[in-house]
Parts: C-alpha cells; structure tokens; sequence
C-alpha cells in the first residue's frame, strides 16, 4: 500500500544523491511511499517495479534490481534476510529513515531490522522466466550466501556482472540505458557467457569497419551473437590500376 511521505530539499543537495542517475533517484524516492513506516520492504524487484513504474511499460526487473544495487552501494539502503510471513525472505531498510520521515503516530513493522553488519548480504532476485547462469559476486557484494542464497539470485547477480562485461568489450559506447534494456531480453535468448564471446568477436573482426558498427542495444536486439565472421571486404581498386582503355573503344562495347 503506497503511503503518503514528503521530500526535503536537502534531497536535491546531497553530494551522495548527486552520484546517482535520475531514475535510481526517484526509485529511492518511490521507495519510501512504498515501505512501512519503519523504512522497510521485501526486498523483490518485481514487487517494486510494479508499485513505483506500473506505468513504465518499457522499464524491467532487471533496471529496478539496477537502482536497489545502486542504492545499496552508496548506503542508502541496507538489503539483508530475515523471518517474515513465516519464512526467511529478503528484506530491504532505507537508511536514515528518521531523517527523511516525520511521521505522526507510526505503525509499528512487522519486518525486523536488518541483521548486524557482519550476517548481512546484498540480496538480488530475477522474475522466473529470466534467470540465467550466475557468476561470482565482486567485493562488496558477497555477504552471507549459505542457505539463504538462491539460484535467482545469484542468476541476477551474474546477469548484472555480464552486462557490465559486455559493455566493456563491445567495440561501440553509446546509449547504455538502451542497451541495458537490450540485455535484459537478451539474457532470456541466450547464455550471457556466449553474449560475451560473440561481442568480443565481432569487436575483433578485421572486416568491422568502425563507422559502421552497430548499436549495443541494435546489436543486441538483432540477436547478432548469432551471427557469423563479416564477409571480406572487397578492396577498392585504384584509378592508377584501371586498364588504360580509349574512350572510343568503351562507347563501341
């Protein structure tokens, strides 16, 4: 149930928001309408996606998991695991609740507070008709996955890791936002992995001419890591090595 909260202006000040791009912002704006009145939430992208961007046919899971892992790397919001509903689950705090929120007569949650520092993990979760395979989780990212990992987080996880390879790799750097969103439906196609590998070749291809290389997002929306080698350029032949034929001679042919 979305509530009623207020924005200070010092939100439009801070240095720590200010690293941010617009659209992580505003989640962590639609963050606080959509947790109780203690600063909490499941911590499930689909759930978040559909309260705060219902409206945003074109917006993901993929680019909500994008703005929590954002939020969470500045330390605007803690994700952690924790008994609720009679199950462990994943569980999402803003941070510096108190200071974003006046509330008068505050009901009291039923999400417990985030674990100590040490028992903490950055959780991710992917809808069940996108996962894919995972891959190791980097510094800051790794916390406490035992028993309370799953196999669509990690596949979250490694389908973030992938596209931050990718954009590394692909030859051409523009529209990244796009791009994202390109791989969000990619990943559903193929195995990241292989993404991967086909970017890195196409990258290499001696017959890639750099003005006429494609998109990220057009790339991956043609499914182009299922193409093969680009056929060998044709050498244009210089007016030096044209056959020194008359005029007369052309006009009777």
């Amino acid at each position: 149930m979305a509530r009623i909260r207020s924005v200070k202006p010092e939100f439009f000040t801070s240095k720590t928001l200010a690293q941010l791009d617009y659209r992580t912002r505003l989640t962590f704006i639609g963050l606080w309408t959509h947790a109780d009145d203690g600063g909490r939430c499941e911590d499930d992208a689909t759930l978040i996606r559909a309260a705060l961007w219902v409206r945003e046919q074109d917006l993901t899971d993929f680019d909500v998991e994008c703005d929590l892992r954002n939020l969470a790397t500045h330390g605007l919001i803690d994700r952690y695991d924790g008994e609720f509903r009679g199950a462990v689950r994943p569980l999402l705090q803003v941070n510096g609740w108190s200071e974003h929120q006046r509330i008068n007569n505050p009901t009291k949650s039923r999400i417990p507070a985030p674990l100590p520092e040490d028992s903490r993990r950055t959780h991710v979760g992917l809808p069940e008709d996108s996962r894919t395979g995972a891959v190791e989780l980097g510094t800051g990212e790794q916390g406490n996955r035992g028993k309370n990992s799953s196999p669509t987080a990690d596949a979250l996880a490694g389908a973030i890791a992938g596209f931050d390879e990718f954009w590394a790799t692909y030859p051409r750097r523009d529209d990244k936002g796009a791009a994202r969103k390109a791989w969000a439906k990619a990943i559903k196609k193929a195995d990241p992995g292989d993404i991967n590998i086909a970017a890195a070749s196409y990258r290499d291809d001696p017959n890639r001419l750099g003005e006429f290389t494609k998109y990220p997002a057009t790339w991956l929306n043609a499914e182009g890591w299922s193409n093969g080698p680009l056929p060998a350029r044709v050498a244009a032949t210089a007016a030096s090595e044209w056959p020194d034929v008359p005029l007369a001679e052309v006009m009777r042919a």
